[in-house]
């Protein structure tokens, strides 16, 4: 596959963030592009060995960030209380590492099943009848 192949295959999303959106000056950030490039990015959910060609994929498509957090919940505590966040914390670096910018979102996109589990009450409802979607 090719560079430009691989840079297709991205799903990309687009922030339209001039640099004075950014910093109120254009020459705060010399180098950094108007638009920024970002993508969904779930290391959980892949090897670790898988990251860094990821990674390197990424920084060769001129991507500047990526989101990455929001399905995590099960792997940050994967049981009521144990909580393991080294490795986000090692995902974050190596992004670091590739000049990738990490937007973290909270994880509550999906909750782990211990806790729908536990507490039921914690599930979505739908407003007219109240059971679960």
């Amino acid at each position: 596959m090719t560079k430009h192949a691989h840079c297709a295959s991205l799903v990309v999303l687009t922030l339209l963030a001039s640099h004075s959106h950014i910093s109120g000056q254009a020459t705060q950030y010399p180098g950094v592009a108007p638009v920024l490039l970002g993508a969904a990015w779930y290391p959980e959910q892949w090897p670790e060995s898988q990251w860094d060609p990821d990674l390197d994929r990424m920084e060769a498509c001129h991507i500047h960030l990526v989101r990455m957090g929001e399905f995590a919940w099960s792997t940050m505590e994967p049981q009521e209380g144990k909580y393991d966040f080294t490795w986000l914390d090692h995902a974050i670096e190596k992004a670091a590492k590739h000049h990738i910018v990490v937007v973290l979102g909270t994880p509550t996109a999906a909750p782990p099943a211990w806790l729908t589990s536990k507490y039921p009450e914690t599930l979505r409802v739908d407003g007219s009848m109240g059971s679960p979607r």
